[in-house]
């Protein structure tokens, strides 16, 4: 279970819809919650030239305090006053200094509020919550702006939550799978989670193969998909994961080219579920290969699409970074 939980803040109050879900996550897994603001330093090139040294180390130093009385103010809010909440006021690169924070720290999970930044500014300047996606060896939940569905992130509180696991069939896909079953099982307190499994295939088009060989083929391919997602089910039935109490439910979806994952993730996340006037997944929870350079430019990557596409919270782990020692069963025994 989640031990430390780290929240960045940069002072607005759309940064601030992450506090109502980290301090519940806390609360249920007694927690301690880092609220964490960082002071960019200034360009001390361009600002030498039109004032001097000495003001410009005034100017950070008020920004310091300014992020430390900020913090106070926050740890005072309704909704924390039952939290072990403890603050920190860095100063350099934002993600960079988030990150060394939580490593330092040993966080467990990092709570982030994307601020919906696109085109052209998030190209020159990246989103925080991009540049920690990519970096962070720590799972990180990203909290969308919701222009499209106001109020959903404050949804995960009011019902027992559904999240979608998407898988591909490997050991490293799965390591998504321990921190989302330990966030749906603590949001659900003390109610009982669901936890939706999903695995993508490629489905064989016409000029693949022949038609016969094509149906057979994709049918084969189907098969073997269902039954690696029940063999992944009977980790929540008997298992690893039994002790959480979750509901599992599987499905098997079909995409014609890999640029079309992301949007068969998406479709699939807002028609799962069978409750009256509850359609959908409630996060979407996804492991990341962290992709950089000329091949995310060339293949993309699946999990940024999925980000830039829904209004959906999204839980992140990253594949080639995250750790096997992720607390498993004896942690798993304490939701």
């Amino acid at each position: 279970m989640f031990q430390r939980i780290l929240v960045p803040l940069d002072g607005t109050s759309l940064a601030e819809e992450a506090l109502p879900i980290a301090a519940r996550l806390a609360s249920v897994a007694s927690a301690e919650l880092l609220l964490v603001r960082v002071v960019m330093p200034p360009l001390e090139q361009d600002m030498l030239a039109v004032e001097p040294e000495r003001l410009i180390a005034q100017s950070l130093e008020a920004d310091l305090e300014e992020a430390r009385a900020y913090l106070k103010r926050v740890i005072t809010y309704e909704h924390l006053d039952a939290t072990r909440v403890r603050t920190e006021v860095l100063e350099g690169l934002p993600a960079l200094s988030i990150l060394h924070l939580a490593q330092r720290e040993q966080v467990d999970l990092i709570i982030i509020r994307s601020h919906g930044d696109s085109g052209l500014k998030r190209w020159l300047l990246g989103s925080m919550a991009q540049q920690l996606m990519r970096s962070s060896s720590i799972p990180l939940l990203i909290l969308h702006e919701g222009r499209e569905a106001p109020g959903m992130n404050l949804m995960l509180l009011m019902h027992p939550p559904r999240i979608l696991v998407t898988l591909d069939g490997s050991p490293v896909a799965e390591k998504v799978l321990i921190p989302a079953a330990q966030l749906c099982a603590a949001l659900a307190q003390p109610e009982r989670g669901t936890i939706h499994l999903t695995y993508t295939v490629k489905r064989l088009s016409n000029g693949e193969e022949q038609k016969g060989g094509r149906d057979n083929a994709n049918k084969e391919n189907r098969a073997q998909a269902e039954v690696y997602l029940e063999r992944v089910k009977q980790r929540f039935v008997t298992g690893d994961l039994a002790p959480l109490h979750l509901t599992v439910t599987t499905s098997v979806v079909h995409h014609a080219e890999r640029a079309d994952i992301w949007k068969r993730v998406i479709e699939e996340s807002q028609c799962i579920g069978d409750s009256p006037g509850y359609t959908g997944c409630d996060i979407i929870a996804m492991a990341t290969h962290g992709r950089h350079g000329l091949q995310r430019l060339i293949e993309g990557s699946v999990t940024e699409q999925v980000m830039d596409g829904t209004h959906y919270p999204l839980l992140v782990v990253h594949m080639s970074k995250v750790e096997d020692s992720f607390n498993e069963v004896s942690e798993a025994k304490h939701v």
